[in-house]
């Protein structure tokens, strides 16, 4: 497991009061996500971190990487392709901490209904699936567009390959793009959600690796949760 180097940012915190001793309840440890490099990198950003190490993992707890914080109050760690290679499932990474004690971190939570042959996503955007003689016609709303997949670990950047209509068999894997703040931007910005659309005899199901769910979203990433286990187990 290698020692990767990280940006560090340190912050002077100031104590108030002369003459007697303040005590002080330590701050929470938090952890907020963002991309960057067109969408190909993660950068976990963790507040306050309360120890001089720090264990990325998989969910799992297949390691990934080793921070040293070097009593820094915030860390920034940049996740790149080996979380895709390495962990089974997408949709969760953990921070030891500790030995044993963990800071679990989402990294799959958008809204993904299906029906029939409408896939509903956020509660708003739809791909829907018609059947014809060689598989599906899919056809997707305003702001979702797609692309066949054609290898790799990333959505292609938009918009040139991604159209409103594609044809699929009935065994084939589809790259979807969301224009999740609804800026009808032609080409990639941070608010796009990427995702893959697994179609096969056992059903369709659309994987997103992204956060829209509660306050703090995260969107940008082009990753594709290709691996057939995540999130069903």
């Amino acid at each position: 497991m290698s020692k990767r180097a990280v940006s560090i940012l340190s912050v002077i915190l100031l104590a108030a009061g002369t003459g007697c001793k303040n005590e002080t309840t330590p701050p929470t440890t938090e952890v907020s996500l963002s991309t960057s490099n067109d969408g190909t990198m993660i950068n976990l950003l963790v507040s306050f971190p309360p120890s001089d190490t720090l264990v990325i993992m998989c969910r799992d707890e297949t390691p990934l990487d080793t921070v040293v914080v070097g009593g820094a109050d915030t860390v920034i760690y940049t996740l790149d392709s080996t979380f895709l290679k390495v962990c089974e499932e997408h949709n969760l990474l953990k921070i030891d901490i500790y030995p044993g004690t963990f800071i679990s971190v989402s990294l799959a939570s958008v809204p993904i209904a299906t029906k029939g042959d409408t896939i509903t996503i956020n509660d708003r955007d739809t791909l829907i699936l018609i059947s014809d003689t060689s598989g599906y016609g899919v056809i997707s709303s305003r702001y979702v567009k797609l692309t066949e997949y054609t290898g790799g670990l990333y959505a292609p950047l938009p918009s040139s390959t991604y159209r409103d209509t594609v044809s699929a068999d009935s065994n084939d894997t589809l790259v979807v793009w969301i224009d999740h703040d609804r800026d009808s931007a032609m080409g990639y910005d941070g608010d796009d959600i990427f995702g893959v659309l697994i179609i096969g005899p056992d059903g369709k199901e659309l994987r997103i690796i992204a956060n829209t769910s509660g306050w703090d979203t995260f969107t940008g990433y082009r990753g594709l949760d290709l691996c057939f286990r995540c999130m069903t187990r």
